[in-house]
């Protein structure tokens, strides 16, 4: 990117049309269309704005409604608003606070997801947190998860600490990682209000075909596998098979249909 110092910036008017090229700052407030690239510093929707080329910038808020045809590239970048983006995502800190429908493949540092966000590719991040809801079509490889809120996982979840806090329904095809804890929200009553705890109680459900890890603590999980080194099954779970090596606990009315204790 060209020194952005001697770069002019622009804010758009209501109904103009952007070619595209290199900037210090874009401020888009009314309903614009952009029709090439755009590369620049900071970048600001608080309109609503279609991008027919990719879009890379430091800083990268959208508080409107957007629609990117192709990439996009940045260091922080917040979608408060409604996002589309149809190619891939390379992005070090993403927040999704509003509506995300990302098409393709997400590669991240750190992925905060306080809104919605349906993700149509693979995801690959070292730190991911969900307070909100989020729709993975594609593989999640993760370093730490932490999900307090609900996910929908169409294909695997891997990584080396998962941390879910149940919050709504959710639903992960294959879950693997080194240290997974599933609980219910009255057993972290440091992170929810009275309110919530009243709300939810013990109804909400993880469910999963296969859950393997090193260390694995499961509330409130129904799952067909459960394999693992230390194995700890605790109130609301209904599992078909738990295969361990080191150790197995049924816990506080943990249903656990056949286990084995592998050599």
């Amino acid at each position: 990117m060209e020194e952005t110092k001697s770069l002019k910036s622009i804010t758009a008017k209501e109904s103009e049309k952007i070619v595209g090229g290199t900037f210090n700052k874009v401020v888009i407030r009314g309903k614009n269309i952009i029709e090439k690239d755009i590369k620049c510093k900071s970048f600001l929707v608080d309109g609503v704005c279609k991008l027919k080329g990719n879009l890379e910038a430091k800083s990268i808020v959208i508080k409107g409604q957007m629609s990117i045809d192709k990439s996009v590239s940045g260091k922080n970048v917040r979608f408060g608003g409604i996002v589309n983006v149809k190619e891939n995502c390379n992005i070090e800190d993403l927040i999704i606070s509003g509506k995300a429908l990302l098409e393709k493949d997400i590669i991240c540092k750190e992925l905060n997801i306080a809104g919605s966000a349906s993700i149509d590719g693979n995801v690959e991040s070292s730190y991911m947190y969900v307070s909100g809801v989020s729709y993975l079509k594609g593989n999640l490889n993760v370093d730490k998860l932490a999900l307090s809120g609900g996910i929908i996982a169409e294909k695997s979840i891997k990584g080396s600490n998962i941390n879910i806090t149940l919050g709504t329904e959710s639903k992960i095809n294959n879950l693997k990682g080194k240290n997974i804890t599933i609980k219910n929200p009255e057993n972290t009553a440091k992170l929810f209000s009275k309110m919530l705890k009243k709300l939810v109680k013990n109804k909400v459900q993880l469910s999963c075909k296969k859950i393997e890890g090193d260390k694995i603590y499961l509330e409130n999980t129904t799952a067909d596998l459960v394999r693992g080194n230390v194995v700890i099954i605790g109130e609301g779970c209904n599992i078909k098979k738990v295969e361990y090596i080191e150790e197995l606990k049924v816990i506080e009315n943990g249903k656990v249909i056949k286990n084995i204790k592998v050599d």
